[in-house]
């Protein structure tokens, strides 16, 4: 880790030698230009920056509906929960790590607002141009409500399927160890998302998902889109209820909490989005419902946030980002060393 450190600053380092040469370069090049001038230069050169980061302000504020009241509501409405019937009383609503997985999800939403829609573009593109044939065009004849029930159960499959995979394959699984890692799981957990475990979700779930051809019922899912992430958030959340009868049909708190157990016979359970359904029938379901286990990985170089502080909060969240990399190398090395003839 320490290993990483250095590197990281060493790059660092760099970028800032590189940007102080440019500003001495320019300053030698333009010491005797009028101020009108320079004023001019400058207005030309960061006018694009400034509609850049205004477009990046609507992109991950407005169109995450941050400045509503609704996202102000539903977080009382879940912290309020964690207070009432919480799993450990002991627990504050605004820890560090409250605050430091809401760094995530600001990150995640910059990331999915601005450079995923590029990435499924070029998904889209290579859909169209190499597998369009497998579209299934008939669903679009079908009633709206049978469109949007073909939808949500098999977007939910796609979910269940795709989130299997990030557990089954070990890259993968490197990058999603950065979900697991919270031991304080609330709200903003769901969103403490690695941008890279984006792209894999992305690029596993396009083909079927494509392949649906449902732009009809699409135009209909919006709500039950946004049920979804504030589902997710709801059963994040440090809340003590397993919902009753429901749990045989829907993911809850208490078997989400399983999933992110750090306990052996807890691995590999519980992969469903929304529902529970797909566990059942593939047999991934732990069934016993009143288990509220410590969450976690278990791995004591994982650098955990532990301080309030911007500062730190951003280093951490640096070395979090390469995490799963050193993760990788590890093992590549492990591997190369492997086959080395002693």
């Amino acid at each position: 880790m320490r290993e990483m450190r250095g590197h990281g600053a060493a790059i660092l380092f760099v970028l800032a030698a590189i940007a102080l040469l440019g500003f001495i370069a320019a300053y030698n090049d333009h010491e005797t230009t009028n101020i009108a001038v320079a004023k001019y230069y400058a207005k030309q050169a960061c006018e694009p920056c400034y509609n850049a980061v205004r477009e990046i302000y609507y992109a991950v504020l407005e169109d995450n509906e941050m400045l509503s009241w609704p996202f102000y509501a539903l977080v009382g409405v879940i912290l309020l929960l964690e207070q009432v019937q919480s799993v450990y009383a002991a627990s504050r609503a605004f820890s560090v790590s409250f605050f430091h997985d809401f760094l995530w999800f600001l990150l995640d939403a910059l990331f999915v607002w601005t450079l995923l829609p590029l990435y499924q573009t070029f998904l889209a593109g290579f859909y169209d141009s190499h597998l369009g044939f497998l579209r299934a065009d008939t669903i679009q004849t079908w009633p709206l409500a049978g469109q949007i029930l073909v939808v949500v159960l098999a977007v939910d499959f796609i979910r269940w399927l795709h989130h299997l995979l990030r557990h089954k394959v070990t890259l993968f699984w490197y990058f999603h160890t950065i979900h697991h890692s919270q031991r304080d799981m609330n709200l903003f957990t769901d969103l403490r998302v690695h941008p890279v475990e984006r792209l894999i979700e992305t690029g596993v779930s396009f083909i079927p998902f494509l392949s649906l051809r449902t732009d009809i019922a699409l135009a209909s899912f919006a709500g039950w889109y946004m049920f979804g992430i504030w589902y997710a958030r709801f059963y994040h959340s440090n809340i003590k209820t397993n919902l009753g009868f429901l749990r045989y049909i829907l993911v809850t708190p208490q078997s989400h909490r399983i999933h992110h157990s750090r306990e052996k016979r807890h691995q590999d359970k519980n992969f469903g989005a929304i529902f529970s359904i797909w566990d059942h029938l593939f047999a991934t379901q732990y069934r016993k419902y009143d288990e509220y286990p410590e969450t976690g990985i278990d791995d004591p170089t994982f650098p955990h946030e532990t301080e309030f502080g911007w500062h730190r909060s951003l280093g951490m969240l640096f070395l979090q980002l390469v995490y799963p990399f050193e993760l990788a190398f590890r093992s590549a090395s492990g591997m190369i060393n492997a086959k080395k003839p002693v």
